[in-house]
């Protein structure tokens, strides 16, 4: 039986994070060794989860300052919010300087403020990153989802993405003090696609990439989990159907779990796989798998249609769909020949992309296509067929 420590749901603290030391190890060399990175992996597959362990517990003699900028709208804004981060992390008399600086007083109780010329938050930013990264100590900034704000910047200002990667590039060669770690479920490819530039913005990181947790991580954090809601002594055979239930997917993991609460269930085998089933079918759709399909309009534009049609010819498949037949299964779908028949090409296209976004992935051996995760694979099928 496995030992419990129990957590309990949401953001666990950076002591709670399970199965991910070698991931941390690994970032922390390339850290150390002169490289910034970029994390990839599936959404909610626990990259949060390891950028927040990294921020706790930086390598000896660097500070680590993370940002969530899913949410962020404009690059302004983006300067804005970094350097109230950055602010957050200057000593105390130098963050209350900056501050009442930032906000125009130009005295307090009779002695006046020196005034900072006035400059643009992406100067403010430069100048923060140099001073931070000056005082006998190295600085990571951590961004999460940072290639959804660029796509997002992409596609209501052309143009934007590039110019937030060449700052960011920018930032890296200007500051030997400075790492960035830059973290999202899918990569750059889609901007790639459309300029080529880029690429050039990007080629210098380091990619590090994030998968589900081992069986015994998994199990692990399984445990901690039910310890937490009062579920003691599970069975080996239950924690090995919660592993295969959830891909072992931390996500996953811990809504199971939180099924189980709802349910007032002691864990059993069948108990499992309803709580799996009721979720997957639901129309509330609590594991939000709508993501997966919602998420292609975005990403595949005029492409949407082909991504679709094969995901869901892959989806009915148990053992896969033959790389050369992939073709043959999107031209008979009504959607994705709307606006005229895919060539060969297209198809190979899109599927590389989906292969990138963690959709799928292929069989080196069988050369068949298969959904990367059967969560996902029997959330689709509930969907479409």
């Amino acid at each position: 039986m496995v030992t419990s420590q129990p957590i309990n749901f949401g953001q666990p603290s950076h002591h709670e994070v399970v199965g991910r030391t070698m991931t941390l190890t690994a970032i922390r060399r390339a850290i150390e060794r002169g490289s910034s990175i970029t994390l990839t992996g599936e959404r909610r597959i626990g990259k949060s989860w390891v950028l927040k362990a990294l921020e706790s517990e930086p390598p000896p003699g660097w500070t680590a300052i993370y940002t969530d900028v899913e949410q962020i709208t404009d690059l302004g804004a983006l300067h804005r919010v970094l350097v109230e981060r950055i602010t957050q992390r200057l000593p105390k008399t130098r963050r209350l300087i900056e501050r009442i600086q930032r906000s125009g007083i130009k005295e307090v109780k009779g002695v006046p403020i020196p005034q900072a010329p006035t400059v643009e938050p992406v100067d403010q930013l430069r100048r923060l990153i140099r001073g931070l990264a000056s005082d006998d100590r190295r600085l990571i900034l951590i961004l999460d989802e940072l290639p959804l704000l660029a796509q997002r910047l992409e596609a209501t200002r052309p143009g934007e993405a590039l110019t937030l990667l060449q700052l960011l590039r920018a930032l890296r060669n200007e500051e030997p003090n400075l790492r960035l770690v830059l973290a999202g479920s899918i990569g750059f490819h889609h901007l790639l696609a459309r300029q080529t530039e880029i690429k050039a913005a990007v080629n210098d990181l380091l990619t590090i990439p994030i998968g589900p947790l081992g069986g015994p991580e998994a199990r692990q954090l399984a445990v901690n989990l039910l310890t937490g809601i009062g579920r003691h002594d599970i069975d080996d055979e239950v924690l090995d159907a919660i592993v295969e239930a959830t891909d072992a997917v931390p996500f996953y993991i811990q809504h199971l779990v939180a099924g189980v609460e709802e349910r007032f269930a002691q864990p059993t085998i069948d108990e499992v796989a309803a709580i799996r089933r009721d979720a997957l079918s639901s129309g509330d759709d609590p594991w939000r798998m709508h993501h997966y399909d919602e998420r292609l309009r975005e990403y595949f534009g005029p492409n949407e249609a082909i991504a679709r049609a094969m995901l869901t010819a892959i989806a009915a498949s148990d053992d896969g769909v033959p790389v050369t037949e992939l073709h043959q299964r999107v031209i008979v779908d009504p959607a994705a020949t709307r606006t005229g028949t895919p060539d060969e090409a297209t198809v190979r296209q899109v599927l590389d992309r989906l292969r990138l976004d963690h959709y799928v992935d292929t069989d080196s051996v069988s050369r068949r296509v298969s959904f990367y995760l059967k969560v996902v694979r029997d959330a689709w099928r509930s969907m479409y067929l």
